[in-house]
């Protein structure tokens, strides 16, 4: 694989958008990388839980809903992903969008159900967030926690009014994809509690 594509493939893989110019350059240092932004950065110290650096840049006047490109998933999305609670709190008491959608539709809320951090789900609801929101290319909550296999996030999204009748953008719902994974504690939850049939 020859350099100027190595460079490219790396810029493209970390999100890092740079004129085709800048990439096809034999001038540029085998190991060279793109500066990253400050919204970049923002994303990243998000996603690791790193506080310090998030009020840093917060402090500093980076937007609290930036975002990374291609995926335009914002610092709340990959903060409530990794379960980092208090810096879901500073993303959302600074102002963070809690039903902000990135490139496929999903909100942090259906990011923090996919990885079962019930925690988080609860403050997301509490927010605000809609939890019978259905992405365009996506999964909503309730079936993103079905797939996580979290019944303390499917209780908790019962609870805050998920419906397990309603369809996600495949024509799936939660008792679909509850049979799907042979998950009986979970049928038997969506049943019982909320009377529903696939």
């Amino acid at each position: 694989m020859n350099r100027r594509f190595w460079l490219l493939w790396m810029c493209i893989m970390s999100g890092t958008i740079v004129p085709l110019s800048y990439a096809a350059s034999t001038s540029i240092a085998a190991n060279a990388r793109p500066a990253r932004t400050a919204a970049q950065e923002l994303v990243d110290a998000a996603a690791s839980g790193d506080m310090a650096t998030v009020k840093r840049l917060l402090d500093a006047d980076t937007p609290v809903a930036s975002a990374m490109p291609l995926t335009a998933a914002q610092a709340l999305h990959h903060a409530a992903a990794n379960g980092h609670l208090s810096l879901v709190d500073l993303l959302l008491k600074r102002g963070a969008p809690v039903n902000g959608e990135d490139a496929d539709g999903a909100t942090p809320l259906i990011y923090a159900a996919y990885a079962g951090r019930v925690e988080v789900v609860k403050r997301l609801l509490a927010a605000g967030a809609a939890v019978n929101h259905v992405p365009n290319r996506q999964v909503h909550a309730l079936n993103a926690a079905m797939m996580s296999g979290s019944l303390d996030t499917v209780v908790a999204l019962l609870h805050a009014g998920a419906d397990p009748k309603l369809p996600d953008q495949f024509g799936k719902n939660a008792l679909q994809y509850a049979a799907q994974i042979h998950r009986t504690d979970l049928q038997a939850v969506l049943a019982v509690d909320n009377k529903a049939t696939p």
